[in-house]
């Protein structure tokens, strides 16, 4: 059994990150053990210092501090290997995570420096079609997101129209109802304009319909003396109480609080 083999297999029960595009570690202690295996397979430690932790695994060097010469001399190491690979061992080690490290050397190769390695190394092996079936794969998937993307951009782009819509439908049921009060409001005015000055405190001790139409003492342009006569006339529970209802809505009527205190 070849020594990537047997590192697979320790792979199998060591929980090494083995997702190459991962952005927490980089799966640096899975590329650090391609690096260890390859060196001393090749029996060239390369230049390169090899720190262990304390459970025994390297965890130095880091692929990415490798200079290009040392990178292609332990990457042909790999391929040549991976190259013996029969399709059966392809598949065991796709392990149940969803992650494969053929899968994960195969990524390697896509280095500027490694394609044409892999490419040599691996052309008459299985690795080779698993390469390009994994590629298809990708493809499929990266296929898949870019539509879903693009769906989830109509569904919000039709959710704005939708929305956009629905503002203006309310806008206009808004204005529609402006205008309906406001034609009531005028219906009103000319009505309480028709009354007499006694009738108009009557409709403001029933003080409801006057304040729904937002009518006020400014709008019905009444005259000091007509105010007095006016309210001299009414008894004195009538009298009282249109105080109040002037005092309590002050802003209002605050003309005829004016009139009421020169009366």
């Amino acid at each position: 059994m070849t020594w990537l083999k047997k590192y697979f297999d320790i792979l199998r029960i060591k929980d090494f990150c083995l997702n190459y595009y991962c952005t927490t570690c980089g799966a640096n202690l899975f590329k650090t053990g391609l690096i260890v295996g390859a060196i001393k397979s090749l029996k060239d430690d390369l230049g390169l210092k090899i720190r262990n932790s304390e459970d025994g695994f390297a965890i130095e060097p880091y692929w990415n501090a490798l200079k290009e010469n040392q990178k292609k001399i332990i990457f042909k190491e790999i391929c040549e290997k991976l190259s013996n690979f029969t399709r059966k061992d392809i598949e065991k080690y796709n392990f149940s995570n969803g992650y494969s490290p053929v899968t994960f050397i195969s990524l390697m190769s896509d280095e500027l420096e490694l394609k044409e390695i892999f490419f040599n190394e691996t052309r008459y092996s299985p690795v080779h079609q698993f390469k390009i079936d994994e590629l298809k794969k990708m493809q499929e998937k990266q296929k898949q997101y870019y539509e879903e993307q693009k769906k989830a951009e109509v569904r919000q782009q039709n959710l704005k129209i939708e929305k956009e819509l629905k503002k203006a439908e309310e806008n206009k049921k808004k204005i529609e109802r402006k205008k309906i009060k406001d034609q009531k409001r005028i219906e009103y005015l000319n009505h309480l304009n028709q009354l007499s000055l006694i009738e108009i405190f009557r409709e403001i001790l029933h003080f409801e319909k006057f304040r729904i139409m937002g009518i006020k003492d400014i709008d019905l342009n009444i005259k000091f003396d007509d105010f007095r006569n006016a309210y001299n006339n009414l008894d004195k529970n009538d009298q009282d109480n249109l105080k109040k209802v002037f005092y309590e809505n002050h802003t209002k009527f605050k003309n005829f609080k004016k009139l009421l205190k020169e009366i």
